[in-house]
C-alpha cells in the first residue's frame, strides 16, 4: 500500500462500512442534480522553459522558452468537473471586454455546460501564467493579467438580471469566488437569498491574501475552505483547527463546514455531528493546482444529496486526489475516473 498504517486503518474501517456499489450509487443519483456556478473565469497557462543559467549582465536566471498549454481555471474548472456528474451545469461568469479569449473559453468547457458571459469593461479574461521548468516540473514565477477592481454599475446590472433569471431554475448554487472583482455587494445578497443549496469557497491567492473574507457572506449551507484560509478568516495561526472551524461556523449562518489540510486531507464539522477526519489518498503529486476546485465540486454535490460526512470526505479527497495527479486541469474529474478509484481503494 502507498499509504500510511493511520490511513490504511481509515480505509479497513470505512469498508466495513460502505462497499463501492453504494458509493458509486450516490454518484449516479447527482446526474439530474440542476446546478449553477458562480465565479470568476480564470485561464490557466503554462509555459514551460529550459533553464540555461544566470544572465551575464543581471543576477536573474535565464530560460529558454519551449512551449505552452493553457487549461480551464477558476470557475471554468468547477463547471466543467461538475458536468462529469450532472447532465448540464449553468455558469455564470465574466470575461474580459478587451483580450476576451471567449473562443478559446467555450472550447474548453465541456459540452454540457452552458455558459453565461457578461463583459467587464476595460479588462482582459484573467489569465494566470506559469513559467516550469520542463525537466524538473519546478515552477519560477507567476504572472497575472487581470484587472481585479469590482464590476461596474453597467456589469452589476447584466450579473444581477442573469442570476434573477437563473438561480430560481438551479436547485444547487456553487460560488467559487477568487477575489477577482466579481462579487461585489450586490451579487453576494442576491446568491445568499437563492433557496435552494448554497455551497461557497472564497479563495485566497497572491492577489487578493487577506481581503477575501468568508465572512462576506452572511449564509450558506456549505462552506468550504482550505486550512489557510481559514486561519486568514480567524486570524489565527497556532490555534488548534477545531476551534477555527467552529469559530467560522458561528459567524456565517449554515450547516456544513469543511477544511482542506493537503497532505493531511480533510476536517468535516456540522453541528450534528461533530467533527470527522478523512484523510488524504494522494500518492503521487505532480501539481497541487486545481485540487479545491475539484474538492468543492463534488463535496457540494453530495452534501445537497444528504451524503454523510465520512462518504462526502472519502470521495472528496479521492478527487483531489486525481487532481494533483496531473498538470493544472487538464482533464477534469468524472463520474468513470472517480469510480474507478473508489473501486480500487475499497478492494
Amino acid at each position: 500500500s502507498p499509504f500510511s498504517t493511520t490511513t490504511n486503518a481509515w480505509l479497513d474501517r470505512f469498508r466495513d462500512c460502505y462497499a463501492a456499489e453504494d458509493l458509486i450509487r450516490h454518484l449516479d443519483a447527482l446526474q439530474q442534480k440542476r446546478v449553477i456556478v458562480v465565479g470568476e473565469a480564470i485561464i490557466d497557462e503554462y509555459v514551460y522553459c529550459a533553464t540555461i543559467g544566470k544572465s551575464t549582465k543581471d543576477p536573474v536566471l535565464a530560460c529558454q522558452h519551449l512551449e505552452s498549454e493553457a487549461f480551464a481555471g477558476g470557475s471554468l474548472a468547477v463547471a466543467n468537473h461538475l458536468a462529469g456528474f450532472c447532465s448540464e451545469v449553468t455558469l455564470v461568469t465574466y470575461l474580459g471586454e478587451t483580450d476576451s479569449n471567449e473562443t478559446f473559453v467555450r472550447d474548453i468547457l465541456r459540452s454540457n455546460v452552458k455558459p453565461i458571459f457578461v463583459k467587464k469593461e476595460q479588462s482582459p479574461t484573467i489569465k494566470k501564467l506559469r513559467y516550469v521548468d520542463q525537466y524538473t516540473g519546478t515552477k519560477l514565477l507567476e504572472l497575472y493579467t487581470m484587472n481585479d477592481s469590482p464590476l461596474t454599475a453597467k456589469a452589476v446590472s447584466h450579473m444581477v438580471e442573469a442570476l434573477t433569471k437563473e438561480l430560481p431554475n438551479h436547485d444547487v448554487a456553487i460560488v467559487a469566488d477568487y477575489g477577482h472583482g466579481l462579487m461585489t455587494r450586490e451579487v453576494i445578497d442576491l446568491i445568499c437569498g437563492h433557496n435552494g443549496f448554497l455551497a461557497l469557497n472564497t479563495q485566497s491567492n497572491a492577489g487578493n491574501r487577506g481581503f477575501n473574507p468568508i465572512s462576506k457572506y452572511h449564509r450558506a449551507d456549505y462552506v468550504c475552505l482550505a486550512n489557510h484560509e481559514i486561519e486568514m478568516e480567524t486570524r489565527m495561526r497556532n490555534a488548534p483547527l477545531e476551534d477555527l472551524l467552529l469559530d467560522v461556523a458561528q459567524r456565517i449562518e449554515g450547516d456544513f463546514f469543511t477544511v482542506t489540510r493537503g497532505a493531511d486531507g480533510s476536517l468535516h464539522y456540522s453541528e450534528s455531528t461533530g467533527y470527522v477526519s478523512v484523510p488524504s489518498f494522494a500518492s503521487h503529486i505532480v501539481d497541487r493546482v486545481g485540487a479545491g476546485d475539484a474538492f468543492l465540486a463534488v463535496t457540494s454535490l453530495l452534501l445537497s444529496q444528504g451524503a454523510p460526512w465520512d462518504l462526502v470526505g472519502f470521495i472528496g479527497n479521492v478527487a483531489g486526489a486525481q487532481a494533483v495527479s496531473e498538470l493544472g486541469n487538464r482533464s477534469p474529474i468524472d463520474k468513470v475516473s472517480i469510480g474507478k478509484n473508489i473501486i480500487s481503494l475499497l478492494k
